[in-house]
């Protein structure tokens, strides 16, 4: 019975063993990394409509246009630079005091609409007075800086560096294996990546000089970070200029080598979806019923206390023609033609 007994362990054994050795040779299944010290993944494009703003809009589709004052010529500028209107939007923001937009979203859209028209000056004066900290400023305006070299035809996309502390590694003095080094390098990612979506969102224009910026940033995130952060970035660089062929080639080759750590690609159409010109329907907003909405009470600077400042001064009737002034030209008109009729008839 003993020799029966040592058949059976050994028989078990060896199962044990052959099953063992059979779940090594199973192939691990590929995982998305785990970006523990900074991720940058989800960026959302087309955030929602602040619900002050949404009310403003409402109240538009009830007025008319020569009754309209200055903050709704305001409110006008943001619905517009929403649809991605900007250079008419612009014609609105001129016309108005914008000093008293201080909404992190309706600022936002301001600093948007001087950067898609081109008025540098503004857009960097905005951005001294906004709320950001000193470091997202400093890379912003180093932003505009880029673009009016670009403008002026005095930048080369080959050539140039946008951010030349993300590409000198002798900038960073701490070792990876030190807790220091993340301390120091972590704030710095997520300053960059602040400052940069600011420019990625609304829009899918072409724009080379964010495209350099986030290629940039991606060879940042890949030498000191992780390799999905750094497809991000890539894909994202991509995005704004297809024909940046740098990008391409760094894009090929950290498939490979996300590819070689088993590691899945993050899906670009998810995290970084295209902007839709049906994202904001704004008369449906219209027919919104407000008392079906939250009445939740906006902390910062909203456009009733804009209104209020603007109350004081002159109105600023659409389109642009005071309606006395119109009403006097036109009584006139018939005047004159009363009058030109008679002599005629005399």
């Amino acid at each position: 019975m003993s020799y029966f007994f040592q058949l059976i362990i050994l028989l078990i054994s060896f199962s044990s063993f052959s099953i063992e050795l059979e779940q090594e040779q199973l192939p691990v299944p590929p995982y998305y990394e785990k970006t523990r010290s900074f991720t940058f993944s989800f960026v959302e494009r087309q955030p929602e409509v602040p619900l002050f703003l949404k009310e403003r809009i409402k109240e538009l589709e009830l007025k008319s246009r020569i009754t309209w004052k200055a903050f709704d010529s305001l409110s006008y500028a943001f619905e517009l630079v929403y649809l991605t209107d900007f250079t008419h939007a612009l014609n609105y923001f001129s016309r108005v005091n914008t000093d008293t937009v201080a909404h992190p979203t309706t600022l936002h859209l301001l600093q948007l609409t001087y950067l898609k028209t081109n008025r540098y000056e503004n857009l960097k004066q905005s951005i001294k007075n906004g709320p950001d900290s000193p470091a997202v400023k400093e890379i912003r305006l180093r932003m505009v800086e880029v673009r009016e070299m670009n403008m002026n035809k005095s930048w080369d996309t080959n050539e140039n560096v946008v951010f030349p502390l993300l590409r000198d590694s002798s900038n960073f003095e701490y070792k990876k294996t030190q807790k220091k080094f993340y301390k120091y390098l972590v704030p710095r990612a997520e300053d960059f990546k602040k400052a940069l979506i600011y420019d990625a969102l609304y829009t899918d224009d072409t724009d080379k000089i964010l495209s350099q910026a986030f290629e940039e940033y991606g060879d940042f995130l890949k030498e000191h970070f992780y390799l999905t952060n750094a497809y991000m970035a890539y894909a994202i660089s991509r995005h704004y200029d297809k024909r940046n062929f740098s990008t391409a080639k760094k894009l090929k080759e950290i498939k490979t080598a996300m590819s070689e750590a088993n590691f899945l690609l993050p899906s670009i159409r998810e995290n970084f979806v295209k902007a839709s010109s049906d994202r904001y329907l704004f008369k449906e907003i219209a027919e919104t019923n407000l008392d079906s909405l939250s009445k939740t009470k906006i902390k910062s600077l909203t456009l009733e206390e804009i209104a209020e400042l603007d109350s004081k001064k002159q109105p600023d009737y659409l389109p642009w023609v005071n309606y006395e002034i119109l009403l006097i030209s036109i009584l006139f008109l018939i005047l004159l033609v009363v009058v030109v009729f008679i002599r005629t008839k005399k």
